[in-house]
């Protein structure tokens, strides 16, 4: 019996320093297209700075030296149509071709304009926003099952081995994340990752006001986590419960009047549960689309609208970093 148990740790804690191993390789891969960003928007503003010093070429100076033509000159010597006199020549069948000519014209030009403005319509309502904050327009509390489900459904983290990501998200634009993850063997120690950076996002996200509950214990924590962070465990655990914001990893447009953002979200313990299922959802906001960004081609498109929030199916926890597309709520008065 105690061989056994030895030989259990001995394999739990093997793949605990596997996935501690994928998981700082897939920061390092993070770091490596970080610092390529950065490098490009330096060379971008280099070339912006030398375009702007260069020197300028006198243009004024070059259009007044111009040989001058004499326009005047040549559209007075211009040969004259005696246009008053064909004009009085017309004979009246050409005068009902023009006003037919013209009706036409004044026919299609309505038709145009008339399929152009029922194809906007079409299109302002496809492009509607699609799915709904909570009843009450406030982030709803994270981890709770949707007002439409009766019978709580099998879920990663909640009722069954995995990991469970419930991320709100307020007027601020800031991250609310309650995390979930159950195991099927006993855990000797926690690897926490930071989500990967959203395209247009100087510097990694980070992961503050951290809270850690082990098998109903808490658990003390560093905060906040830039990078990954490996938390050793008094005792053997299976239930662990996280509570942390998100700083860095919401990209706004650019525009000053727009509510449109990208989130970046990944389970902070996901790299680390090989073997094991992820969900991620999204509350308290418009959401436009939702994507398992590392998944393969056709099924990236793994969202599901549940009426008040957007939900994923399960997908491998080791690659579920989601990317959600989604209108930030308007700020309270």
């Amino acid at each position: 019996m105690g061989g056994d148990t030895t030989m259990r740790e001995i394999r739990q804690r093997i793949q605990q320093r596997h996935a501690r191993w994928q998981a700082d390789a897939t920061h390092r891969r993070l770091f490596r297209q970080q610092v390529w960003r950065q490098r490009r928007q330096q060379l971008r503003w280099e070339l912006h700075r030398r375009w702007h010093e260069r020197p300028h070429l006198d243009l004024r100076r070059r259009w007044e030296q111009r040989p001058h033509l004499d326009l005047r000159r040549r559209w007075e010597q211009r040969p004259h149509p005696e246009l008053r006199r064909r004009w009085q020549e017309r004979t009246r069948r050409d005068l009902f071709e023009g006003i037919a000519v013209g009706r036409v014209a004044v026919f299609a030009s309505v038709l145009l304009i008339g399929g152009v403005a029922g194809y906007a319509a079409i299109r302002s309502a496809g492009d509607a926003e699609t799915g709904s904050p909570s009843a009450d327009g406030t982030a709803r509390a994270a981890a709770e099952q949707s007002p439409g489900e009766q019978t709580p459904k099998p879920l990663p983290g909640l009722n069954r081995a995995g990991v469970f990501l419930s991320v709100a998200v307020d007027d601020s634009g800031e991250l609310e994340v309650s995390e979930r993850a159950r195991s099927a063997e006993p855990l000797l120690e926690l690897s926490l990752v930071p989500p990967p950076p959203p395209d247009g996002v100087r510097g990694l996200p980070q992961l503050t006001d951290v809270e850690v509950t082990v098998d109903g214990e808490p658990v003390e924590v560093p905060s906040p986590i830039e990078v990954t962070t490996v938390v050793e465990l008094t005792e053997p655990a299976t239930r662990i419960d996280l509570r942390y914001q998100i700083v860095g990893a919401v990209a706004r447009q650019k525009k000053p009047t727009s509510r449109r953002a990208t989130l970046s979200l990944r389970p902070a313990l996901g790299p680390m549960l090989d073997g094991s299922r992820a969900v991620v959802e999204v509350y308290g906001t418009l959401v436009r689309d939702l994507s398992c960004v590392e998944q393969r081609r056709k099924a990236r498109a793994c969202g599901t609208d549940l009426g008040d929030g957007w939900r994923t199916r399960p997908v491998p926890a080791t690659s579920s970093s989601v990317v959600a597309v989604v209108r930030l709520p308007e700020p309270a008065v």
